[in-house]
């Protein structure tokens, strides 16, 4: 009988246990246009009147849902670690960046706000999510606020959130609180997923970015954003210092992500700290001056796959544009910051004048003294597709300022890359004192590095094996790569036939052909084909096609690009059917 009371004692402990450990979930609250401040709140029916009421009642791990409508409430601060969600519309059949749209608007008071943020987040674990906010009060084009969302605390979660007209800072965390540790784990991650970004201005400010970490790692994710201008702006998408990764599930990772008018699309600056990698994938970057930029890391970047169209200068005019620019790593070859940045499958374009300067991918040490760092640059750049610039690639070198040396100093593996349209060079190395291995690239013509159209390697560069088409197309989409496909154009020819003929193998519509054939009375036959040097082009005719063309050559012309003319005194009179076949001498 002991042993059962006993038993059943335990059992009604654990029960009042249970019941005793509070819920993991929080209230849920909300607010309408037209509610009423001395409601309960926790119904439609009985809503609040104000986000800032709601914010007063609310606490840690509760959720203030806001219904439709425009709400004059900002500057707005959240003290707590709370969810503050906006209401939405979702359109599945839209494009993935236009499936959301916000119906809760907030705006500000007045214009006396230039030095303060929309919304200021002062805590931890917060999330927000589905406003539509407008930093311009009185629709003048001046942004009235510093930064549309700010916060020195992580993690920080912000979803489908419209921020437009900002002088600043569209989203910014300052990652301070809690101070940053190596031990940090996945919970410290910050997520900035879906939002969309416009006009960001450095009026207020020293200098601007649409979303701005510092020591704050994070998910960016499928966010828009569109313009970003100013003389000091910084980027799109600014990481600084987010270090300590290790303990996490993997690196920050910015990924498909349209970015739009923006001096800089996605800028990494000292990520890493013991080596950990980030992502830099599926964005797609265009009208901007620098696509992807990464400077002083600390650990390997992975940036794959994204899609860049950059041109011009910026506004200080000191750089010229680059799709993707790796810069000055910390130490690439000694643990724990080694790098090998991994740059594959990327689209970059340009839109250049030869001697411009600007370069698709460029990978280039720093001149600066920095005690205790390299300074240099270990890369594998492979499958990319570099076009329109100035110079395809861009690998440079030197010694000056250099605390920590190496050789090289700028160390890229750099094979099975596109390089064609490019005005001066496909590849060009500055102060190498060796040569550049960049063997198994395409540049831009069946023949190699030197034929046109190629725009060719500059003295330095070792380019052999060039494959017969290009690494990342498949012209004829019949699921084969031109470089591994016989016939890329999927015409009666192949390309080493079209080579020899002179059409372009890329090309179904380029076929040789007769470009005339006219006959006149007293002059014979006058033939026009487009040739090329250092063939021999071997013409039969026959008068009847009813019967084989003769096996003996009527003529055999030499090859006199861009096209060669032959007259045939032809006689007796036509018709006459000519058949060519073509050699080398």
């Amino acid at each position: 009988m002991i042993m059962k009371w006993y038993g059943r004692s335990a059992c009604l402990s654990l029960l009042l246990g249970l019941l005793a450990v509070p819920s993991s979930f929080g209230a849920i609250y909300y607010v309408a246009t037209n509610g009423n401040n001395g409601a309960s709140g926790l119904s439609t029916t009985q809503a609040w009147g104000s986000i800032s009421h709601a914010l007063l009642q609310a606490v840690g791990g509760d959720t203030i849902r806001v219904m439709p409508g425009t709400y004059p409430a900002l500057p707005l601060g959240i003290p707590s670690a709370i969810h503050l969600e906006g209401s939405d519309t979702y359109n599945p059949q839209a494009a993935p960046h236009e499936r959301h749209t916000s119906l809760t608007f907030l705006t500000l008071t007045s214009t006396n706000y230039a030095q303060s943020a929309a919304i200021t987040i002062q805590s931890t674990n917060v999330q927000l999510s589905r406003f539509t906010l407008n930093g311009d009060w009185n629709n003048d084009g001046i942004p009235d606020v510093k930064a549309g969302i700010d916060s020195p605390h992580r993690p920080i979660e912000i979803r489908q959130c419209h921020l437009s007209t900002i002088g600043g800072y569209g989203i910014r965390i300052l990652g301070s609180a809690p101070a940053p540790l190596p031990s940090d784990t996945e919970f410290y991650r910050c997520r900035i997923i879906g939002n969309t970004l416009s006009n960001i201005l450095h009026t207020n400010v020293n200098s601007g970015a649409g979303i701005y970490l510092f020591q704050a790692p994070a998910d960016c994710i499928s966010n828009v954003i569109n313009s970003v201008s100013g003389l000091n702006s910084r980027a799109g998408i600014y990481l600084d210092r987010c270090f300590y990764t290790a303990a996490m599930s993997g690196g920050s990772r910015v990924e498909a992500n349209h970015l739009d008018h923006c001096t800089v699309g996605v800028w990494a600056s000292m990520f890493g700290y013991i080596g950990e990698s980030m992502s830099i994938a599926h964005n797609t970057i265009s009208n901007g001056v620098i696509g992807i930029r990464i400077t002083a890391s600390r650990g390997p970047a992975s940036i794959l796959s994204n899609q860049v169209h950059v041109s011009g200068w910026s506004p200080s005019g000191l750089t010229p544009a680059r799709g993707i620019w790796v810069q000055a790593d910390n130490n690439p070859w000694d643990p724990p910051s080694m790098t090998d940045h991994a740059v594959s499958g990327n689209e970059v374009q340009g839109n250049a004048t030869a001697g411009d300067g600007t370069a698709g991918l460029c990978f280039s040490y720093n001149s600066s003294v920095t005690d205790g760092q390299n300074n240099g640059v270990r890369a594998t750049a492979t499958w990319n597709s570099a076009s329109r610039f100035d110079h395809g690639v861009r690998i440079e070198t030197g010694t000056n300022g250099v605390s920590l040396p190496h050789t090289p100093l700028v160390e890229v593996k750099f094979h099975y890359n596109d390089l064609f349209g490019n005005q001066t060079y496909g590849a060009q190395t500055i102060g190498f004192t060796g040569t550049l291995n960049a063997a198994s690239n395409w540049w831009g013509s069946y023949s190699g590095p030197t034929s046109p159209p190629a725009n060719p390697p500059s003295p330095g560069i070792l380019a052999t094996a060039w494959p017969l088409g290009r690494y990342t197309v498949d012209t004829d989409q019949d699921g084969i790569r031109d470089h591994l496909d016989a016939n890329d154009d999927g015409d009666r020819y192949n390309d080493l036939q079209e080579m020899y003929i002179g059409s372009d193998p890329a090309d179904a519509a380029s076929q040789f052909q007769f470009e005339q054939g006219t006959y006149a009375s007293g002059d014979g036959v006058t033939l026009s084909w487009r040739s090329l040097t250092n063939r021999l082009y071997h013409i039969v005719r026959s008068t009847n096609l009813l019967v084989a063309f003769p096996t003996t050559t009527y003529a055999t012309v030499t090859g006199a690009p861009p096209t060669n003319t032959w007259i045939d005194p032809a006689t007796p009179l036509p018709p006459y059917f000519y058949r060519m076949s073509i050699t080398n001498p």
